[in-house]
C-alpha cells in the first residue's frame, strides 16, 4: 500500500482538513478535521485501524507535521515528497 496525505482548504486561509488516500487503489480512505500535528496524532489514537495499514511508502508535501507523524506511526515506510511541491 502507498498512502497519500495532503491538506486542503475548506475556507482558504482559515480552515483546513487532511485527506488520506490509498494511491495504489486510487481511493479516499478518510478525511480528518485539521492539519496540525496534534490533529494527526489525535486521529491516529482514535483510529487504530489507520496504524494497522502498514504502508510501504507515504507520499506527502514538505510540511514538517506530516513527516513527523508518519515517522512516528509508520517508521518503516519510505517518505516521498510529491512532485507537485518539488516542481512548484
Amino acid at each position: 500500500m502507498v498512502l497519500g496525505v495532503d491538506d486542503f482548504a475548506i475556507k482558504k486561509g482559515h480552515t483546513y482538513n487532511t485527506g488520506i488516500h490509498n494511491l495504489r487503489g486510487e481511493t479516499l480512505l478518510d478525511v480528518l478535521a485539521g492539519r496540525k500535528l496534534e490533529d494527526l496524532r489525535a486521529y491516529a489514537r482514535s483510529h487504530p485501524d489507520f496504524l494497522a495499514l502498514k504502508p510501504k511508502a507515504v507520499v506527502m508535501d514538505l510540511a514538517q507535521m506530516y513527516h513527523t507523524r508518519i515517522s512516528e506511526g509508520f517508521p518503516d515506510a519510505t517518505r516521498i515528497v510529491d512532485r507537485f511541491h518539488i516542481h512548484g
